[in-house]
């Protein structure tokens, strides 16, 4: 475009010239005078024309075409017309001067255009810039803004520092992470307010590196709250750089404090599951064990007794056989009598479901009974029972059978595990508001690891298939938790194996000032049965028959029926004055019997006393005898003399009364 413009504007030029030059001859030829000698101011004019319009080009060739016309225009020859001469020399030298100063003036004029289009440019390019800078700014506005909102609202605690580790920043977070305001930290070094400890093997602490070049992992460090506390934390530490070199870094902290608590919590949990495991196989172990000593405790009196009837049918008329296999068979049955009893006290114990028939008691006279009982055991076994009595009477308020198996309980304890000459001491007191009874022995002793476990049920200090003593290892358990079923505690007490061992028990004293009940000794006469009409009810024969002998023997008249039809059959033909009935019979069982007497009775005035005698012995058991109308619930096997008691009992006006 430049190229054209100029060829256009050279082109222009001499279209001009030769106007110019037209005009000037035309103005020359028209003009007449004297003056017309001189050099005319047309052809100046023309050539000035040529030059404003063309330049230096138009104004050289119409400065040439204006002396031609003028020497060809004159009316003398030039070399004789001396002003002609002079005038074309001054046209043409004009001429020149005047396209000189006419290309100045186009060259200024050019330059000037130039100059003027250089700075249109420059201004357009300037203003450009300009929108593009406002525009830039207002982007970083809007981002500073947005990174200001991210960080003054992100959860994480974010601090900014400078190349030496001075604050320059703290968002919200890190304020009420660490407790400082922002004033309060700007420009102090993070590390110097804030670092507390740092966690062994991690290396450098991160708030300590001031401006680092690569970015530091999260360490655990403990940090300086503002009212000088310290918290767990994590802190990274991301370097700030300008130009590749770091001028500055971001700290992140996080609390971490509840993630340690948890943490802890977990292992504390984990301990507690290993632990609870660890029990839980270890009671499991000692159930298998515990099964397989019963199964052996239950067979071996079986086993005597099925051999001492064989005995029998052997040797019938023998006196001396008889004799030996009745107490052999005494004692085997007593034997398992107390292992049920252990097994259904235990049960009761676990379910929550033992009860106390609590009265007035001396501790005394309990211990005292209790050693009397145990005399003939210790004195087989060639040991040495000695009882120490109070000076006086040790009164509480407690289940008289319950303490009386309890000291049955450590004395049977103590004779299984003295050797033969050995010595038991049994000693009652009061003191401090607690009756104290003691029970020592120099017998086998208790090991330190078995001590903290000898009243756990299903625990025995030796569980092998050859173990020296016999027994289910219940005993101490039902003494502990009698003695705390009274309110008080049972202590153990040894120096080791071999040293003996000594059981302490303490109970609350009855409040002073009450009026004691009949004692032991009174409660323990011996019923009597005489003349009382008794209604057996039971369908296994076996169970029955010496059963009814017993009662016979003790001077009551006894009828036995095998079943609740046979029952209710007898009770048509003649009175009773009192009914002992089974309650799991086939066919009707003696609940049913005992709620068609009830039924029976409706609206009279008198009432038949009936006893539960049955081998169901649970509570729940007890209160569905008690619910059908039983007025006692009996567990087998029975004693005797307790079942006489409470057929006396119920029965008061009969037999020996009514004579």
């Amino acid at each position: 475009m430049a190229v054209g413009a100029e060829r256009y504007s050279l082109a222009r030029g001499y279209i001009a010239a030769a106007a110019a030059v037209a005009v000037a001859v035309m103005v020359r030829l028209s003009l007449e005078g004297e003056w017309v000698r001189v050099p005319p101011l047309s052809y100046f004019a023309a050539v000035t024309v040529a030059a404003w319009f063309g330049g230096r080009g138009p104004a050289v060739a119409a400065a040439m075409a204006s002396a031609a016309a003028m020497a060809v225009l004159s009316q003398s020859p030039l070399w004789t017309n001396l002003p002609s001469l002079f005038g074309i020399a001054l046209l043409v030298v004009s001429g020149v001067a005047l396209a000189a100063l006419a290309n100045a003036v186009q060259s200024a004029r050019r330059h000037a255009d130039d100059n003027a289009a250089a700075a249109l440019r420059r201004g357009a390019e300037l203003e450009r810039q300009m929108a593009d800078r406002t525009h830039a700014e207002s982007a970083l506005r809007d981002q500073y803004r947005l990174t200001q909102s991210i960080t003054d609202n992100a959860t994480a605690a974010l601090c900014m520092t400078d190349a030496l580790g001075r604050c320059t920043y703290m968002n919200p977070a890190a304020q009420e992470l660490l407790g400082y305001s922002f004033m309060q930290l700007r420009g102090r070094v993070l590390h110097d307010v804030l670092h507390a400890a740092h966690a062994e093997g991690d290396g450098d602490c991160p708030l300590n590196s001031g401006a680092p070049r690569r970015a530091l992992r999260a360490h655990a460090d403990a940090i300086r709250r503002a009212d000088g506390s310290t918290i767990a934390t994590l802190c990274a530490v991301t370097p700030i750089l300008r130009d590749g070199e770091p001028i500055g870094s971001v700290v992140e902290l996080r609390d971490v404090s509840a993630e340690q608590r948890a943490a802890q919590d977990r292992e504390a949990l984990l301990e507690v599951t290993e632990q609870a495991r660890a029990n839980a196989e270890t009671a499991s172990r000692s159930k298998d064990e515990f099964l397989a000593i019963l199964s052996h405790e239950l067979r071996s009196p079986l086993q005597a007794m099925v051999g001492w009837l064989a005995a029998l049918r052997l040797h019938p008329e023998d006196p001396a056989m008889v004799g030996r296999a009745t107490e052999a068979l005494d004692r085997s049955l007593r034997m398992q009598g107390d292992l049920v009893n252990d097994l259904l006290d235990v049960s009761r114990i676990i379910s929550g479901k033992l009860t106390l028939e609590r009265s007035w008691v001396d501790l005394g006279l309990i211990a005292a009974n209790g050693v009397d009982l145990a005399r003939p055991a210790a004195a087989a076994k060639g040991l040495d029972l000695r009882f120490e009595p109070p000076a006086e009477a040790v009164l509480l308020i407690g289940d008289a059978a319950r303490l009386q198996q309890l000291i049955t309980n450590l004395l049977s304890n103590a004779i299984k595990f003295t050797p033969p000459g050995g010595r038991i001491d049994v000693h009652v007191d009061a003191h401090d508001g607690s009756g104290e009874m003691v029970v020592s022995d120099t017998g086998e002793g208790i090991a330190a690891d078995v001590l903290p476990h000898i009243f756990e049920r299903f625990r025995q200090a030796d569980s092998r298939s050859t173990r020296v003593h016999g027994g289910l290892g219940l005993g101490l358990a039902i003494v502990r938790h009698l003695a705390e079923a009274h309110g008080g505690v049972v202590e153990a007490h040894s120096a080791g194996v071999g040293h003996g061992s000594a059981f302490r028990i303490r109970l609350p004293l009855a409040a002073d000032g009450a009026h004691p009940g009949p004692t032991p000794s009174e409660a323990a006469e011996a019923p009597q049965i005489h003349g009382l009409h008794v209604l057996l009810v039971d369908d296994d024969v076996e169970s029955a028959e010496p059963l009814a002998l017993a009662l016979s023997h003790n001077g009551a008249r006894v009828a036995v029926a095998a079943s609740v039809a046979e029952a209710l059959t007898c009770l048509e033909r003649e009175a009773f004055d009192i009914i002992v009935s089974d309650v799991g019979m086939p066919g009707e069982s003696g609940l049913s019997l005992a709620r068609t007497l009830r039924a029976r009775e409706a609206g009279r005035a008198e009432r038949l006393p009936a006893i539960a005698l049955t081998g169901f012995a649970s509570l729940e058991d007890r209160a569905r005898a008690f619910a059908a109308g039983f007025d006692d619930h009996l567990a087998k096997p029975v004693d005797i003399a307790v079942l006489m008691a409470r057929l006396r009992r119920l029965a008061p006006r009969s037999g020996a009364d009514a004579q």
